[in-house]
């Protein structure tokens, strides 16, 4: 497949969850299509400032919790489509745990 064969695929980029998305996070947590696929335990706002503030600066080299959330940006419009989340199981032996929803 050449590259203008997916042309019209939409291009995405991951930044790490900051203050400024989490607001959409918790309204995409609560949506029934999100709950129907997935156990998610409600986070508040306070908690998820907590989170972030905890994780200043995301080195995927040196990572140190076990826990991170990234919001996954869509290239074309600037937008937020989703969020996925990296769980570390064992930094030593390269396991880790990767889930991810896209707005419906």
């Amino acid at each position: 497949m050449s590259t203008g064969e997916n042309s019209n695929l939409p291009l995405v980029h991951l930044e790490p969850l900051s203050e400024e998305y989490i607001d959409q996070l918790i309204a995409w947590r609560a949506l029934s299509e999100t709950q129907d696929h997935q156990p998610i335990s409600p986070i508040s706002r306070e908690q998820f400032l907590s989170f972030v503030d905890r994780r200043k600066s995301v080195d995927l080299k040196t990572l140190t919790d076990n826990e991170y959330i990234f919001i996954i940006i869509d290239d074309r419009t600037g937008s937020p489509v989703g969020w996925m989340t990296l769980e570390i199981i064992s930094q030593r032996h390269g396991l880790a745990r990767l889930g991810y929803s896209i707005d419906p």
